[in-house]
């Protein structure tokens, strides 16, 4: 997250949001937030914790990240948070 330095106006996109822990540091720091994560059980554990939060500025799907999430594009920072056997080409 460091590294990603994000700020207040970005727009960010994160790929693997496991439970929302990270997605939940997106939050606080940026102000719009789209994460994906490919496992349903997962995805709606991170929903719950981004709703008891009040974070109503995130946007989290259950799919296939691998080609990120292009209808909210341009993002101002990425993080991927997934595990994958190879990088994925464009």
């Amino acid at each position: 997250t460091e590294l990603a330095a994000p700020r207040d106006a970005d727009r960010a996109l994160e790929v693997g949001a496991g439970c929302g822990y990270q997605t939940a540091v997106l939050a606080e720091l940026c102000s719009e937030v789209w994460a994906i994560e490919v496992i349903p059980a997962l995805a709606e554990k991170a929903r719950e914790t981004i709703a008891r939060l009040g974070k109503r500025h995130v946007h989290l799907e259950s799919f296939d990240g691998s080609a990120g999430w292009p209808a909210h594009a341009p993002y101002d920072v990425i993080i991927v948070s997934a595990g994958a056997p190879r990088v994925p080409t464009l």
